[in-house]
């Protein structure tokens, strides 16, 4: 019986996303849905993808909608590992400058400033790229 399943072709993209080694890197959209949908649970959620990619080189961005959600994850960051520390800092505009390999931003993030960016904010950024959608696929 045919295999209906063929093996995904290797894609490349940031090492955090399972990079093939390749130069070129192209964009790679991760969707998670969560099991718990609290604001805890994003947030804990939220700093392990952080901790993957920088732990794998990647300059992160997290979009967060307020400074409190801001300050919250900024403490789980502080707290997060008692092993390491994940280097990041607060961007309050975009006129503040990120000089952290992790930013927690109150402002639409700047492609060229990372390769990670984790959205937890209400909505996508003006500049991000419409995802099209289709079927599940699913039987």
């Amino acid at each position: 019986m045919p295999d209906n399943n063929p093996a995904p072709s290797p894609e490349t993209g940031s090492p955090a996303a399972g990079s093939s080694g390749q130069e070129d890197r192209n964009q790679r959209y991760w969707f998670h849905i969560l099991a718990q949908n609290t604001p805890a649970a994003r947030n804990l959620h939220a700093a392990k993808l952080v901790d993957k990619a920088w732990q794998q080189g990647d300059r992160v961005c997290v979009v967060c909608d307020t400074m409190q959600h801001a300050e919250e994850l900024d403490d789980l960051l502080w707290n997060f590992s008692p092993d390491a520390f994940i280097p990041h800092s607060v961007v309050p505009d975009s006129a503040t400058t990120c000089t952290d390999p992790v930013g927690i931003l109150l402002c639409p993030p700047v492609a060229e400033d990372c390769d990670t960016v984790i959205i937890l904010s209400a909505t996508l950024p003006a500049d991000a790229r419409p995802v099209q959608t289709a079927g599940s696929g699913r039987p």
